[in-house]
């Protein structure tokens, strides 16, 4: 079993360069106030914030202490609940209590190796009640395997703490797995460097019949898969993503 990123190492920079927020309409309109929903993969929050100004009864997983620690902080300034808990969505052993459980942010990518997917997609069947919806989101391999070609790309400068964060990265392999190289680069206010993180990532393109045959194992009917946040109708060859909404079977 692939071990997982380690986000604890750049929780303390991770909102400076994910600040996306293309997906928040999608879900906002699958949430409403009162509706259970398990967010797997929560991280610092991105979207966690939204869905429980929303009105949802949310349950926020993420394996990082790291991150986690930040979304709390988010939710107390904002005066928001959401039960927090650290553990790992592959182990996740929780009640059949969620209306709803969604996986955002095309993290399901970063499950590397067909034992990890199938048990993330079985802790997820496990967790809604029947005839609950899985929204499980991930990229859509045809377009996103064009990019993993090992050049050094910039994804931003940011201010941080009285100086600035320049964040690079470079992508090689993709057949399945690709290998990703961060580097978090903290310089001061003269300019001086003052902490370089290198950050190893892995994450796996998974092409649509493999997650339709795993969906399938794990006891999902597919109800529909989307091919951008509109949301649109997929398209192998040109949509940039998979959304994968899939329905736990009433008995």
């Amino acid at each position: 079993m692939t071990d997982p990123i380690d986000y604890d190492v750049v929780a303390e920079y991770y909102d400076l360069y994910t600040r996306a927020d293309y997906d928040y309409a999608f879900f906002l309109e699958r949430v409403g106030p009162g509706i259970r929903v398990l967010e797997l993969t929560a991280g610092t929050g991105r979207l966690s914030v939204a869905l429980a100004k929303a009105g949802a009864i949310l349950t926020c997983v993420d394996i990082s202490k790291g991150m986690l620690a930040r979304l709390e902080r988010k939710l107390e300034k904002e005066g928001l609940r959401a039960d927090v808990l650290c553990a790992d969505a592959r182990r996740l052993a929780l009640d059949e209590s969620f209306d709803t459980a969604i996986l955002p942010f095309q993290s399901f990518m970063e499950f590397v190796g067909r034992d990890a997917q199938l048990d993330v997609l079985r802790s997820a069947y496990r967790a809604i009640v029947p005839g609950g919806r899985f929204y499980c989101t991930m990229h859509n391999p045809n377009v996103r395997r064009k990019s993993v070609d090992g050049v050094l790309r910039g994804v931003g400068t940011f201010e941080h703490d009285g100086g600035y964060v320049v964040v690079t990265g470079f992508e090689v392999g993709g057949d399945p797995v690709v290998r990703r190289s961060q580097f978090i680069e903290h310089f001061d206010a003269s300019g001086h460097l003052g902490k370089r993180i290198h950050q190893p990532m892995a994450f796996e393109l998974i092409d649509e019949g493999a997650f339709r045959d795993l969906a399938a194992e794990a006891g999902f009917r597919i109800v529909t898969v989307y091919g951008d946040y509109t949301p649109g109708e997929f398209d192998s060859e040109s949509s940039p993503v998979m959304i994968w909404e899939l329905e736990k079977p009433e008995p």
